[in-house]
């Protein structure tokens, strides 16, 4: 059949939806376009698209290395410098105190700690308190009026003699300290010897004391530890008298961290001491002293100072509390991890000059600025971190 214009303009006329067809019509023409915004919007949020948007992020990211290193969190919390409470020291001796030691003073050995009647009193290292003189015992023996056959009585009193000190710990500590300052090299055998007294002697006179062989207990205070000691508290004051009394207490090294923690500490934790704002010295590492304690407040834990490092008690600074979740790791910043819509962990990654690609990932532990990558990625390569 041949089709004429006429023929076609009368097939349309037939054609020709009525009113109500073209309603119809217009009504599913919008359910169409209303599923094909909906499949659009589906596509969007597909792992597909996610990885196409995130390619136009990184068309303007910084491409960081990936390094290896430890995952650390960290907590901070308000520390106090404080000293543990004094040990009591003891003069042994009578007389009238002309110097008495500065509160919180540092003494090493062989510091004077107090003057009496102008006599300096120095302290050495040593478990062992005085208790008697150090030095040799010199003895005057009775004289024997009755002549001995051959023998002529002499005159006068007799001839001093030496005998042995005691043997005790009180000296072997001495003979430790003379010999830690170069000054007695004999056995330390805790046995006074004319060597011993020899060096007593040597280092008194370096020292600024009078010539002696040994040292009587009014010139000595042994102190538990090696030292320094911190004056903790004194008890008396120049121009007061003073026998066989407490004069001061002291506390072994230097002063100590308190921290108000709110629960109990994991076991592998450490700590250090932030700088203040604007202060350029570096954080300082502190030792902890022994578990935590409970106090009115929770937990309360004891840091050591490191040596050479005085903070005056009272003050006040921020103590880190740290905990290493994972050691020599390979680390990705966290900005640089992405998860696409089947929830998936990737990032956007390249060999060194080379061309970048989407690399799955697997990470372990996180801390503020990393993450550890079990698998995926290796030291060396380079990760895109969206600007």
């Amino acid at each position: 059949m041949t089709w004429t214009m006429s023929h076609i303009n009368d097939r349309f006329q037939e054609e020709s939806p009525s009113p109500a067809v073209v309603r119809r019509s217009r009504a599913l023409t919008v359910l169409v376009i209303t599923f094909v915004l909906l499949a659009v919007a589906s596509c969007a949020t597909s792992p597909s698209a996610d990885r196409t948007s995130h390619e136009a992020q990184v068309a303007e990211a910084d491409w960081m290395p990936v390094t290896s290193g430890d995952i650390v969190t960290s907590r901070p919390f308000d520390g106090t410098v404080t000293r543990p409470p004094g040990a009591p020291v003891y003069f042994h001796g009578t007389g009238t105190v002309t110097a008495a030691p500065a509160l919180e003073s540092l003494l090493e050995p062989g510091d004077v700690a107090i003057r009496v009647d102008d006599h300096p009193v120095v302290v050495l290292p040593g478990d062992v308190p005085v208790f008697r003189d150090i030095t040799r015992v010199v003895t005057t023996p009775e004289a024997d009026p009755t002549p001995k056959p051959g023998n002529v009585p002499t005159e006068g009193a007799p001839e001093p003699d030496s005998a042995q000190l005691a043997p005790g710990n009180d000296i072997r500590q001495l003979q430790s300290f003379l010999a830690s300052a170069g000054y007695f090299s004999g056995a330390i055998n805790g046995r006074f010897s004319d060597l011993l007294g020899r060096a007593c002697n040597a280092w008194r006179l370096d020292n600024g004391l009078s010539s002696y062989a040994g040292f009587r207990a009014d010139e000595i205070v042994f102190l538990p530890g090696p030292g320094p000691w911190a004056v903790a508290s004194t008890d008396v004051s120049p121009g007061q008298s003073i026998a066989d009394s407490q004069f001061m207490s002291v506390t072994q090294g230097a002063a100590v961290v308190t921290v108000d923690l709110d629960r109990q500490p994991e076991p592998d934790v450490t700590y250090a001491a932030l700088p203040v704002a604007g202060d350029a010295s570096s954080e300082v590492p502190l030792t902890i002293l022994g578990p935590a304690t409970q106090g009115d407040n929770g937990p309360v834990q004891l840091l050591g100072l490191p040596d050479g490092v005085l903070l005056q008690p009272g003050a006040s600074l921020v103590v880190e509390q740290r905990r290493r979740l994972a050691v020599g790791v390979t680390l990705v910043p966290i900005g640089a991890i992405r998860v696409d819509g089947r929830g998936d962990t990737f990032v956007r990654c390249r060999n060194s000059g080379q061309t970048e690609h989407d690399c799955p990932v697997s990470l372990g532990a996180h801390d503020s600025a990393n993450a550890a990558v079990l698998d995926g990625l290796r030291p060396g390569q380079e990760v895109a971190v969206p600007a």
